[in-house]
């Protein structure tokens, strides 16, 4: 239920038959007590309708995958999310925490306030267990949480965690930003290689080689993404292809679906996972359309698919871009609409750590005189 007039309304409701409890049993004292005046009940009813909304209590176990012992001197955190935004941030919902929880099972109680629960939301528990800020153990996966019918205690299953992580959630649970791998099943190959990066703000970038007895063959792309809270899967959309769904399967695993957006009912591995933080990888054969800048000795490109702006490298088919952003531009340092086949690689910048850079491969025309197109929604199907 939104903070809209009718949900402002029901809360108001709810409050008002809080206070009318309450009042009813203040108006009958017991034997030999005397009764409140008519100023005190309704002071008690005022400070009633204005007082929180009482809490209501989400209970469960969360136990360690094998049997081992919460380390000593760590904390167990469990948190209730909603996950139905279709940005890249969760929203809490309630949160406890246990100090030296001790011995595997742990039970938790979780206070909620039920009047921010918003109807139809996707919610979810998540848990971590951690010792001097080193994230030691995590939930590996979305524990759903149904409060149509009442709640049953819940169980979390804990597994160590492969790597330090800020255990942020960030859009359906995922931890952003980070690079997920691995290979998936192929029909005609010996399977087909992943390397996906992603970003909070929702860009990706991804390679894809189909592996063989020849040199593999390869496909690069960069794009946004959006979560899709009803499939409970983000979905990639790039320069020309259709979209693809990957369905989330925990903070730090994909599970690629059918072009439809349906699960992929096989036994077969279709998983991604993500192990060590975000290593961007360096991409190639990207058609892509964008601004470009110049002024003095640096020039730079920002893509009209995902908007970032990076600094075009000396190399390639560079001069050609510089010869026609130079005869075409309005004045000195103008952005200038352009069309290039390219790559993103890593690069020694004047300041600083090494940046990624545009790598123009064939500059294919100018555009002079117009702007990027409007960029496709990025939001639910």
């Amino acid at each position: 239920m939104g903070d809209g007039p009718e949900g402002r309304g029901s809360k108001i409701m709810r409050a008002t038959r809080r206070a009318s409890d309450s009042l009813s049993r203040i108006r009958r004292p017991g034997r030999g007590a005397s009764p409140r005046s008519p100023l005190t009940s309704a002071a008690v009813a005022a400070a009633l309708l204005l007082s929180p909304a009482a809490a209501d209590t989400l209970h469960g176990v969360a136990r360690f995958a094998g049997p081992v012992d919460a380390p000593s001197g760590s904390v167990l955190e469990v948190v209730l999310e909603d996950l139905s935004s279709a940005d890249a941030s969760a929203r809490r919902v309630g949160r406890t925490v246990v100090t030296s929880p001790g011995r595997s099972p742990f039970p938790f109680a979780v206070e909620y306030d039920p009047d921010t629960l918003e109807a139809g939301a996707i919610h979810a528990l998540r848990a971590t267990v951690r010792r001097d800020g080193e994230v030691l153990f995590v939930t590996d996966g979305i524990t759903r949480v149904s409060f149509d019918d009442g709640v049953a205690p819940v169980e979390l299953v804990l597994e160590a965690a492969g790597r330090k992580a800020s255990g942020e959630a960030g859009a359906l649970g995922l931890r952003l930003p980070a690079t997920f791998r691995g290979t998936l099943p192929c029909a005609d190959c010996a399977g087909i290689r992943h390397h996906l990066d992603l970003w909070p703000d929702r860009r990706y970038h991804m390679r894809r080689e189909w592996l063989g007895e020849d040199a593999p063959l390869r496909s690069d792309e960069i794009g946004r993404w959006y979560a899709d809270p009803a499939r409970g899967a983000i979905v990639l959309y790039g320069a020309s292809e259709m979209p693809r769904f990957w369905q989330v399967k925990g903070p730090e695993r994909l599970r690629a679906m059918d072009m439809a957006g349906e699960p992929i009912v096989s036994e077969l591995d279709y998983a991604l996972t993500a192990g060590g933080g975000l290593t961007p990888t360096e991409l190639d054969g990207l058609f892509l359309l964008g601004m470009m800048t110049h002024s003095a000795d640096t020039a730079s490109f920002a893509d009209c698919l995902t908007g970032a702006r990076r600094p075009i490298a000396r190399e390639g088919d560079y001069a050609a871009l510089e010869k026609a952003y130079l005869a075409a531009r309005k004045s000195p340092g103008a952005p200038l609409l352009v069309h290039v086949e390219a790559g993103l690689a890593r690069r020694a910048a004047a300041e600083g750590p090494d940046r990624m850079s545009l790598i123009v491969e064939r500059f294919i025309q100018a555009l002079p005189g117009e702007t990027c197109p409007p960029v496709r929604p990025v939001g639910p199907l």
